[in-house]
């Protein structure tokens, strides 16, 4: 049986982010949990960075086939977001690596996984604004500020399940869904 060494690389990589994070993972640590030479790294990927952006961009089309799904069902606006949204970071929550990753960003504030991070936030942005736009036009919700609003509920999701339950108890699904609703209930539900 042949071995995919690019896909043996890519899960020794995200054990080894996962595990010590973008500072401490090295091309060497790479290889050892790989067992390949740092060479054979090097043929599929010329940096640590490039290693990092192959692994999240698998991630962010696993969380666009979930956002996907929720925009496509049936429901007013603020049920499809909610279910998009909150899938999106329950798969950003449990998944260790974006985990760490994120938790190094914000703590270190190193510059390289910050740009990184803000390159995956940036994109579910953008696309819940396509969502949004899609939607305006359809007549769903009220014209608005579609790349301010898309912000707005991206960041509001974060700190939910982010920030918030770092001192709180977490609320459940339905309890951050009921909340999100009473909060646009009168503003871009119709």
């Amino acid at each position: 049986m042949k071995v995919d060494r690019k896909e043996l690389i890519l899960e020794a990589a995200r054990t080894s982010f996962a595990m010590n994070g973008y500072k401490g993972t090295t091309m060497e640590t790479v290889a050892k949990i790989a067992k390949v030479g740092k060479g054979t790294i090097y043929t599929f990927f010329t940096t640590k960075e490039e290693l990092l952006i192959s692994i999240l961009q698998k991630r962010i089309i696993d969380m666009k086939a979930i956002a996907d799904e929720a925009f496509e069902s049936n429901g007013s606006f603020i049920e499809r977001a909610h279910k998009a949204l909150y899938g999106v970071l329950d798969l950003r929550r449990w998944h260790k690596i974006l985990a760490t990753l994120i938790s190094e960003a914000r703590e270190h504030r190193n510059p390289e996984l910050v740009t990184i991070i803000d390159r995956v936030d940036s994109a579910v942005i953008s696309y819940i604004q396509v969502k949004l736009e899609m939607m305006m036009e359809q007549g769903l919700i009220k014209t608005c500020n579609t790349e301010f609003i898309a912000f707005m509920l991206y960041r509001l999701y974060t700190n939910i399940l982010f920030e918030w339950e770092k001192d709180h108890p977490a609320f459940t699904e339905k309890e951050i869904a009921n909340m999100v609703e009473l909060l646009f209930e009168k503003g871009l539900s119709k």
